[in-house]
């Protein structure tokens, strides 16, 4: 299944976070160096999270999208802290969704939210719906 745009890694793969200075954006590289993005990355960036932010309501109480990282699929951080969690499986021809929560039972109804059908998050990532 092919990764829609928003869900492929900026190249090279880099993961965004909050910078130290206002409106700066933290690169983390594949070598665990830390930088802030150029002006342009940052463009980029922010551009990958505002078309990311709207596959998640805020009816879900996630809040925002605080980070992103594309080491093992994706990982998508939201202000409240809670993850969700995309990658290729390594054995069959699926993907695979995880989230982290503070509890388990939020954790599931994520998860489950993720795979619904029609219209979970997973399903409208794929749709660019």
């Amino acid at each position: 299944m092919p990764l829609w745009p928003p869900l492929r890694p900026p190249h090279p793969p880099e993961v965004p976070g909050e910078g130290q200075g206002e409106g700066e954006v933290l690169i983390v590289d594949s070598a665990g160096r830390r930088r802030v993005a150029t002006a342009a990355a940052a463009r980029e960036l922010e551009g990958l999270r505002s078309e990311l932010a709207r596959f998640f309501p805020a009816g879900l109480g996630l809040g925002g999208i605080a980070w992103i990282n594309w080491v093992d699929g994706v990982r998508i951080g939201f202000e409240n802290g809670e993850v969700a969690h995309v990658r290729p499986s390594g054995n069959a021809d699926e993907l695979r969704v995880y989230t982290v929560a503070d509890t388990p039972e939020r954790a599931e109804a994520l998860a489950a939210w993720g795979v619904a059908e029609p219209d979970g998050w997973l399903r409208r990532l794929e749709r660019g719906a």
